[in-house]
């Protein structure tokens, strides 16, 4: 019997549904969820740092996606590799936290 194919975009809407889902079940069962969902407490993620890791987070997680779905193994391996260096190089870019030694160790052994 084939399998339905579903697309890639509606993948990932119930893949971060069940993020979300998770994380609040999480909160409740801590009895910290009423004190999550604050107006106090949600300002910050609209700060100009956290919500573009945020954004570019999400980004990162449709993108891999895509590759698992369309791309070989080896290409998927490389694209992961140079990932990690682009993010890096990113954090420089808008955030202008400099790329150290320490930093471009972590991404060879990491990638």
């Amino acid at each position: 019997k084939k399998q339905p194919q579903i697309s890639v975009n509606l993948q990932n809407v119930f893949m971060y549904l069940h993020s979300i889902v998770a994380n609040a079940v999480v909160l409740a069962f801590k009895g910290e969820l009423t004190t999550a969902l604050h107006a106090e407490n949600l300002w910050p993620i609209l700060s100009p740092y956290v919500f573009p890791i945020g954004l570019i987070m999400a980004t990162i997680g449709i993108v891999t996606s895509w590759f698992l779905k369309y791309l070989d193994s080896i290409r998927k391996t490389i694209a992961s590799a140079l990932e990690i260096f682009v993010d890096a190089l990113m954090t420089w870019v808008l955030f202008g936290i400099p790329v150290g030694f320490t930093t471009v160790c972590a991404t060879f052994l990491v990638s």
